[in-house]
């Protein structure tokens, strides 16, 4: 007869609460975007970090593993396209010369 471990499951599901409840980077652009921007940019914010998460919740609900798992070169492919987009992105990030926001130039102004 098979024992159900009842100690490393309750483990496991403590460690999993804690980093659910835990805040991550995903807390700190939020908080970041309501502290520099406002309401609307921090909703739009959120809602599109909760459009990601449900993209990637339906393509593993949908069976991607599966796929990837049977054709391994597609996966190597989709993982060498989100490398090259990350890479774009930072080099853009790197390139931009930023905004500079009304309150600094208003602070600065009266120097």
């Amino acid at each position: 007869m098979l024992e159900f471990p009842l100690l490393e499951f309750l483990t496991i599901v403590m460690a999993h609460g804690l980093a659910v409840v835990s805040p991550g980077p995903d807390f700190a652009l939020v908080l970041r975007q309501s502290l520099q921007h406002g309401r609307r940019v921090t909703v739009i914010t959120a809602l599109g970090i909760g459009c990601g998460i449900l993209v990637h919740v339906s393509y593993v609900l949908l069976g991607i593993t599966v796929v990837f798992r049977e054709w391994p070169m597609l996966f190597a492919v989709v993982r060498y396209v989100g490398a090259g987009y990350l890479g774009w992105l930072g080099w853009q990030a790197l390139r931009s010369r930023g905004t500079s926001r009304p309150e600094a130039v208003e602070h600065n102004s009266g120097r």
